[in-house]
């Protein structure tokens, strides 16, 4: 199969206003692949049909998924090693599934190390995102709604730390809104009050539980909310939500 190369184009952004506070663009979660996820491409083009239209920016945060062993992803230093497909200087070596989150602007390579030459590697361009206000009234922030685990959804996930890694670098606030979404009956969404509860994957004290795979909740207070699934939370499929 004709080797690929994937490029994901992260646009540099100024805006100016006036505010007395900075703000910054909503970050958007990626599943790499889409319903493929990382797996050796069907066909050579498989990889940029799935970017069209897609606009990636700077915090934006990719999944790479996959099944341990079967595939890797590992960053190499160089176009020439990534063309190439040389792997003797990899780094960043991973045999399970990764999120990353991109900050720095430059250039990153990513390759399969065992299947590289089949097409399975991408690399994208990360371009500093900046936006800057300067207003002379107080303002509101508005609420923002979360499909929690992002294109992933609520599933059991394909690493423990997978919606830990989901909530880092969001800042949760009051009223914001979250969506559990997951096929009805195989998965729950349950709430429970205490941390202890949530460690222990203990529900016989649950706010609630709901199968039905649609339901939202919003909010209200700046707490600690914690949530599992009952049937896999001994398997990482639970969230702590801290609202600011």
């Amino acid at each position: 199969m004709a080797s690929l190369m994937l490029n994901l184009l992260v646009v540099m952004t100024i805006t100016v206003a006036y505010m007395h506070f900075p703000t910054t663009m909503a970050a958007t979660s990626y599943v790499v692949g889409g319903i493929l996820k990382w797996e050796v491409p069907p066909k050579p083009d498989y990889f940029q049909t799935w970017i069209k239209g897609k606009n990636f920016k700077v915090n934006d945060t990719f999944w790479f998924i996959f099944k341990e062993n079967e595939h890797t992803t590992a960053n190499v230093r160089t176009k020439a090693e990534f063309d190439t497909c040389n792997t003797t200087a990899v780094f960043d070596f991973r045999s399970w599934g990764r999120i990353m989150t991109y900050y720095d602007p430059k250039i990153y390579y990513f390759v399969c190390t065992l299947h590289c030459a089949k097409g399975h590697k991408l690399n994208f361009v990360v371009v500093t995102t900046i936006i800057m206000a300067y207003m002379r009234f107080p303002t509101i922030m508005a609420a923002t709604s979360y499909v929690v685990g992002g294109a992933y959804k609520w599933t059991l996930p394909p690493i423990p730390n997978f919606y830990k890694e989901w909530t880092k670098e969001k800042k949760f606030l009051v009223n914001d809104t979250f969506y559990f979404r997951f096929k009805e009956k195989q998965h729950t969404f349950a709430g429970v009050d205490t941390k202890e509860a949530y460690e222990t994957c203990n529900d016989s004290t649950a706010e609630f539980v709901d199968d039905s795979g649609g339901m939202s909740i919003t909010l209200k207070k700046a707490k600690a909310y914690y949530f599992f699934c009952t049937l896999h939370c001994t398997e990482g499929h639970k969230v702590i939500i801290e609202v600011k």
